[in-house]
């Protein structure tokens, strides 16, 4: 995507260590359902983010992401991750 193009891509996904990306603008996520669950996304570094009762996040400035993002769900609960890649 070009620098003007300021689309996300989302992934709506459930299990343990699935890549999202790498060099992506984090836009937000959201869970799938009112289940039970747990929402963890991770970084090189470690753990970014660990929601398990917010239905929406969405950011207004994306979250810079250089390194490769997976992320992580439990009790079969699913989410949907809102991204771009970075330039």
């Amino acid at each position: 995507m070009g620098k003007q193009n300021t689309a996300f891509q989302y992934l709506s996904t459930t299990g343990a260590g699935i890549a999202v990306g790498t060099n992506i603008d984090l836009g937000g996520f959201m869970r799938g359902s009112d289940l039970a669950g747990t929402l963890v996304i991770s970084a090189t570094a470690g753990v970014l983010f660990t929601v398990s009762a917010s239905q929406a996040v969405t950011f207004a400035i994306p979250i810079a992401c250089t390194g490769p993002i997976t992320m992580t769900t439990s009790a079969g609960d699913h989410f949907v991750v809102f991204y771009r890649k970075r330039l």
